[in-house]
């Protein structure tokens, strides 16, 4: 089915909003999963304190790489998750609210649980990745990879429906 294009026309967000409402979301999210990582790893690190000066701590299977990537993992999760509750179910994040963006599907609403993963797992996993190959591949219709693939755009919030501000019920 051909989308309807009879309501009102959405105005796509710029690579430069999109970039800032982003960092707004990363730095948010960031700090927030820092502190919880830091206060889970205290007595992980107390402890290791206690013991030798090896390479793990005092402990044979801690290694740097060993902590770090479980972490790095856990945030990119905590980043998927986060993206894709915010764009299926208020249809933007807390860095689009400040900058007038939303998510929308195909058919100009807030996109299915489905394709809010799919959009999402380009921001949380391979971010450079999918904007390059958006910016290259699909350069006029501003859609990074995983938008592309969820049919998904990022547009400006219309002047009638702004100042409604993010609420946390659906």
């Amino acid at each position: 089915m051909p989308p309807d294009y009879s309501g009102p026309q959405l105005e796509l967000a710029t690579w430069e909003d999109r970039f800032v409402a982003w960092l707004i979301d990363a730095v948010l999210v960031g700090v927030g999963v820092t502190l919880l990582v830091s206060l889970l790893a205290f007595p992980l690190f107390f402890a290791a304190s206690l013991g030798g000066s090896s390479p793990g701590f005092g402990f044979p299977f801690f290694t740097p790489f060993a902590f770090f990537l479980p972490v790095i993992s856990a945030t990119s999760l905590v980043f998927l998750l986060y993206w894709t509750y915010f764009d299926h179910v208020l249809g933007q994040s807390i860095g689009k609210q400040l900058l007038n963006l939303k998510v929308v599907g195909i058919n100009g609403n807030k996109p299915e649980l489905t394709n809010a993963i799919i959009e999402s797992i380009g921001k949380a996993f391979v971010i450079p990745l999918d904007v390059l190959i958006g910016l290259i591949a699909f350069g006029e219709s501003r859609q990074r990879l995983f938008g592309k693939l969820a049919d998904t755009s990022v547009v400006r919030v219309p002047l009638s429906e702004r100042g409604k501000g993010i609420r946390l019920t659906a």
